[in-house]
């Protein structure tokens, strides 16, 4: 029919954009590996929480001076929490020895070595070499304690060890608390005086304890003097940079004297003190006496 409109139809084809291929298999791979790696944590994770590797009891050998009981409870402290906020600390396998012996020698100085082992896998043992006690060192509030071979105070003294191991007393504000684990005499110096203590010692004179002070004076208690007790606090006087073979040489000569012992042995708790600070000179002091007594004038 004339005057009708002819409608045409124009067939485009769009084109549809390539996937890339490439891509989507970076995604797919990744995703694998993601969901792999939380299987395998959520496996390890379940296995390291599982009771097979988990410390169920600590042995403690050795202890002389402290309970076993205060390591265990410490053991226990140590192994609370969890690593990664999930594993328990008493994992076995995230255990180390090394850290753990470290922590230990912290809480107690008293122990010199540790020998940590699993003798089974969920057990514990903890070998214990306490320090070799070298002297007793006390305190001006009369707390004593024990010290090593390194000048280290590390544990409390009883009193019963009065007598056993040569006893330093230190004349500063220091306390046993505030000391502990620390070096409170040089080796040197420890050694230096166990060894003076000990030449000192004779038929004339015992002494019962060294004295330290501040100023650099030092001074014996003595004990008895010419099988004779003396007052508490009669002491013998030194400083710590003395030639010690003089002290040793001029106190012989100082002990000699006649008068000396004659006025001594009248009143034996009536000495005060031996002075040998001064080089060349030995001068005591009794109380009944206002000043000090020049015994020897030349010692040469």
């Amino acid at each position: 029919m004339e005057g009708e409109p002819v409608m045409i139809y124009e067939d485009k084809k769009e084109k549809i954009p390539r996937k890339d291929t490439r891509a989507s298999f970076l995604v797919r791979v990744l995703f694998s590996i993601l969901l792999l790696a939380i299987i395998i944590a959520s496996v390890t994770i379940a296995i390291l929480r599982s009771d097979a590797y988990q410390f169920k009891n600590v042995r403690v050998f050795g202890p002389i001076t402290f309970s076993s009981d205060d390591v265990v409870q410490f053991t226990h402290e140590y192994w609370g929490g969890h690593y990664f906020k999930s594993i328990p600390k008493t994992s076995t396998i995230f255990f180390s020895k090394e850290t753990f012996q470290k922590q230990l020698l912290e809480r107690f100085p008293v122990i010199d070595m540790a020998y940590i082992s699993l003798p089974e896998p969920d057990i514990l043992e903890i070998h214990i070499q306490e320090h070799a006690p070298k002297i007793v060192w006390c305190f001006q509030d009369q707390t004593c304690g024990f010290v090593n071979d390194q000048g280290v105070l590390y544990a409390n003294a009883p009193h019963f060890s009065d007598g056993v191991y040569p006893i330093f007393q230190s004349q500063s504000a220091d306390s046993f608390v505030n000391q502990i684990g620390k070096e409170v005499i040089h080796p040197d110096l420890m050694n230096r005086y166990i060894n003076l203590f000990t030449r000192l010692q004779s038929d004339e004179m015992t002494l019962s304890k060294t004295l330290f002070y501040e100023d650099g004076d030092i001074a014996f208690s003595i004990d008895t003097l010419f099988g004779l007790y003396v007052k508490n606090e009669a002491k013998l006087l030194g400083k710590i940079d003395q030639d010690d073979d003089l002290f040793v040489k001029y106190l012989g000569i100082g002990l000699s004297s006649d008068a000396f012992k004659k006025q001594f042995i009248s009143n034996p708790k009536d000495l005060e003190y031996i002075d040998m600070r001064f080089t060349g000179k030995i001068l005591y002091k009794f109380l009944s006496n206002k000043k000090p007594i020049e015994n020897i004038e030349k010692t040469d």
